[in-house]
């Protein structure tokens, strides 16, 4: 194992805050300084994401004006046009949320095997963890176990994004300010379990295990999380950093496995190819 046994959890709230945002930072360091051969993993994700940030922009900019004179053609009345341009704004607002929700639920679906890949090289390298052998029925269980957790993630999220983002315009002043931290603490609870999921999958938790998981380690994932969120907002650089996402991601689940940060909640330490199948469950459901 080339990855020396350490533990995140040790410290407090604080330090594991911060010790779980300078994951993205491992993931950098993991792939440039110590394996560049995974370069060549991580360039298609970063192709797809370019490519789909790319189509979601130029539909935005060509498109916006045909679906607000779609929805409600521009009045001729100075005073009905006022409302007219307050609904623009509150669905220009609107569109670039959905078309901020789309491009990483479509990034996610194309650039997933290549970062599930990534993460399974990177378990590899760092803890010496063979992969699974190739089998069939489990690749299309997990498919379609993968399928459903991401369409209950999706619904729990515009669950939680859509009424914050409707209090900019219910409660002024107020409202934008919680839209905007909220908002910021969702996204990074949610890209924390987007890209500690590649480890989760193929230890087939159930949805339930995942969230317990992160709910269990708060500090750690939302540290990374809100990393990852803070460097999405520079363009172009964000998109760099997906891919070493997926990097940083598998690094600190496997520190916690590693130092049997999952016994607590009931599960085993990590598992030994003499422990069989089984020593992969993480908890007794």
């Amino acid at each position: 194992m080339e990855r020396p046994v350490q533990d995140p959890r040790e410290g407090g709230a604080f330090t594991r805050l911060f010790r779980g945002a300078g994951y993205v930072a491992q993931g950098w360091g993991f792939v440039f300084s110590r394996h560049p051969s995974l370069l060549k993993l991580c360039l298609l994700p970063l192709v797809i994401n370019l490519v789909v940030f790319g189509g979601v922009a130029v539909g935005l900019y060509f498109y916006y004006g045909d679906i607000v004179n779609w929805i409600w053609a521009r009045p001729d009345s100075w005073i009905v046009r006022v409302v007219w341009y307050l609904l623009y704004v509150f669905i220009f607002l609107l569109v670039v949320l959905l078309a901020y929700v789309a491009f990483f639920v479509v990034q996610a679906i194309l650039s997933a095997p290549f970062n599930d890949l990534l993460s399974e090289r990177t378990e590899q390298l760092a803890y010496g963890k063979e992969p699974p052998a190739f089998s069939l029925g489990f690749m299309l269980k997990g498919m379609g176990k993968t399928l459903v957790h991401e369409l209950a993630k999706l619904g729990i999220f515009l669950a939680i994004i859509v009424p914050l983002f409707l209090l900019n315009f219910v409660i002024p002043v107020v409202g934008p300010l919680v839209f905007l931290f909220g908002g910021f603490y969702v996204s990074a609870i949610f890209f924390a379990y987007d890209f500690m999921d590649f480890c989760m999958a193929r230890r087939d938790w159930t949805f339930g295990q995942k969230w317990k998981t992160l709910k269990q380690n708060r500090a750690l994932t939302v540290g990374f999380g809100s990393a990852l969120a803070g460097a999405l907002l520079i363009p172009v650089f964000g998109l760099l950093c997906i891919p070493m996402a997926a990097v940083g991601g598998t690094l600190l689940f496997c520190d916690m496995e590693q130092s049997g940060g999952f016994v607590a909640l009931g599960a085993p330490g990590p598992a030994t190819e003499s422990d069989g199948p089984q020593a992969e469950q993480p908890f007794s459901d």
